[in-house]
């Protein structure tokens, strides 16, 4: 999965490296060869407030965009990029095909990039932006949302509501939904209709 994060970011992950492996140390023929370096530890870092857009290889298909008010970095293997991120006061948009599916928001945040999943807590509201004219304004309401970029479907779960201009249905202990909530359903009811969705979804 590849990130496109602000300089900010990509300078922690890049000291992160440098502190780590040494970076910039010259080898004269002359001395003895470097030890290898040990196993590269997790680290940490605060981060004020940013953003950053998440694709999927091998298409670099657009997943979804993140912005933050504050973050925690955990650069799990700075050497490929690898990590997470905690955030407060979390809001984005998730993407479909290239546009805008649904935009989100929620009290706080995780962005694990090595399992491509994006995890929302504390008054999580998702509203669907894109689709049919119809399904616009539709809105979730919920206390998580877990949304891997491998299937695309909206997780929600603890006192779920959704709302249109057509009805309500709530408040629900889970629900599943397709990332521009045309698909609305119970986790063991929810029927994917796209190729790479899973057969028999499951919690």
């Amino acid at each position: 999965m590849r990130v496109d994060a602000p300089p900010a970011v990509l300078a922690l992950v890049l000291a992160a490296v440098s502190l780590v492996t040494g970076c910039g140390k010259r080898f004269h023929s002359g001395s003895a060869p470097p030890k290898a370096p040990a196993k590269i530890p997790e680290m940490s870092a605060g981060a004020g407030a940013g953003s950053m857009t998440i694709r999927v290889p091998p298409t670099n298909r657009l997943a979804y965009t993140v912005n933050w008010k504050s973050a925690v970095v955990t650069v799990t293997d700075p050497v490929h990029l690898e990590g997470s991120g905690s955030f407060k006061g979390v809001s984005g948009t998730l993407y479909r095909a290239g546009n805008a599916a649904a935009d989100f928001s929620a009290d706080e945040g995780t962005a694990d990039k090595s399992k491509g999943v994006l995890t929302l807590k504390g008054n999580v509201m998702v509203t669907a932006v894109g689709g049919e004219s119809e399904l616009k304004g539709t809105k979730v309401n919920c206390d998580v949302v877990t949304y891997a970029t491998a299937d695309e479907i909206i997780k929600a779960s603890g006192g779920v509501m959704i709302r249109n201009s057509s009805y309500t249905l709530g408040p629900l202990p889970a629900a599943w939904c397709s990332n521009t909530l045309s698909e609305v359903a119970s986790p063991a009811e929810f029927v994917p209709v796209r190729h790479n969705q899973p057969a028999k979804p499951h919690l």
